[in-house]
């Protein structure tokens, strides 16, 4: 055997090591391309429900807004008007719901964590 037969044997070798490197790593590659898509139309998906929620809430605060002012008309002195009672009403209201999901909400703060 020749040192440019030996040479050219040690190429092909690297050659088709190269080939099933290059295989492996394309397939890990497609893996890694597949979740990222995942992991972005999860994410587009949670925007979305964000935006909707965001929408709702905007529309919802609006209502009461409405309400509380037919409640003026109707009944100046409902307690339902006191803006501070409204205030602990939604709040406790919205630890109970944080609670439920498995988080602790904070109304001093507004900070929400996952309760472990």
């Amino acid at each position: 055997m020749s040192m440019y037969d030996r040479q050219q044997g040690m190429f092909d070798g690297m050659a088709i090591a190269s080939g099933e490197t290059a295989r492996r790593y394309a397939g890990a590659i497609n893996e890694w391309e597949k979740y990222a898509e995942s992991l972005n139309a999860r994410l587009h998906n949670a925007e979305a429900k964000l935006v909707k929620a965001n929408a709702s809430r905007v529309g919802l605060a609006q209502l009461v807004r409405a309400i509380s002012a037919e409640l003026q008309r109707a009944d100046p002195n409902n307690p339902l008007l006191d803006k501070s009672k409204q205030l602990a009403l939604v709040e406790s209201i919205t630890v109970e719901k944080a609670a439920e999901s498995g988080y602790a909400y904070d109304p001093a703060t507004g900070a929400i964590k996952p309760v472990r």
